[in-house]
């Protein structure tokens, strides 16, 4: 996060002081997955719970300094170790705990609800296959990229999902004009969602669906995921990870309903 050069000028003003209280908001805005009228709401709750008096610096870090060092001290302690070299460690400390977030079931989660959103991927899911599932199922290279999904604990729902998503990119990449606009590529790619696959789509190779593929496509489907539940995602790069640590708080790896057996593994 980078300050204005001017903020450490004016921060003893209150202008400086609101200019940080911005940026500070605005990192938290984009780091929330919180829908903007919802975030405004719990941010105005807190400045009026007295947030904003604990943002407030007694006194700037150069004035500070100088307080303790003055010009020829500093000077002399600097000609004296500018040569020593500082052991740096190779790993990054450990966040505190404090800062580390909400842990455990978030409270929006809904056990009923997921279990809901489970039975409708099921019921979509394989027609979105029609075709690329049955002519997977024989091929070995494939079982054994089933297996060792399974092995990481995929439930069917994911790797359906991601192979679908897997063989809609394929089609949007291949059969779609290069010079297609974004409005255009929305369009096609949402008909193309809600469609079952049909026998003249283009046909996506058996290579293509690989564990780190198809692991990169769940990924990006995560996205779609989250804005189901109600929240968003504005930053310009994504935090995977992130949400990804987020969606587990609605036990996206843990939920599952009674489903028929649509893999051969």
């Amino acid at each position: 996060i980078h300050l204005p050069k001017t903020a450490g000028a004016i921060n003893r003003t209150l202008e400086g002081s609101r200019l940080v209280q911005g940026v500070a908001a605005t990192a938290l805005k984009t780091l929330s997955a919180m829908p903007d009228e919802q975030f405004m709401k719990v941010y105005e709750n807190r400045v009026k719970a007295g947030l904003l008096e604990k943002l407030s610096p007694y006194a700037e870090y150069d004035r500070l300094f100088h307080e303790f060092y003055s010009e020829h001290d500093f000077a002399d302690h600097y000609q004296h170790s500018r040569n020593v070299a500082a052991p740096v460690p190779l790993v990054a400390g450990k966040t505190h705990p404090g800062l580390s977030g909400p842990t455990g079931p978030h409270p929006a989660y809904s056990k009923k609800e997921s279990e809901q959103l489970i039975r409708r991927r099921y019921a979509a899911l394989p027609g979105q296959l029609r075709y690329t599932l049955p002519r997977l199922e024989t091929d070995v290279s494939f079982l054994a990229v089933l297996r060792e999904l399974r092995q990481l604990g995929w439930k069917d729902w994911h790797i359906l999902q991601a192979m679908a998503s897997l063989r809609l990119n394929y089609i949007i990449n291949t059969a779609l004009p290069r010079d297609i606009g974004l409005d255009e590529l929305g369009v096609a790619g949402k008909n193309l969602y809600e469609r079952n696959e049909e026998s003249s789509d283009p046909t996506p190779p058996t290579e293509l669906f690989t564990v780190a593929a198809l692991r990169r496509a769940l990924t990006m489907t995560q996205f779609a995921t989250l804005k189901g539940l109600g929240f968003e995602c504005p930053q310009t790069t994504p935090n995977f990870e992130g949400v990804n640590r987020f969606l587990e708080r609605f036990n996206y790896w843990v939920d599952d309903v009674a489903h028929p057996d649509l893999l051969p593994v």
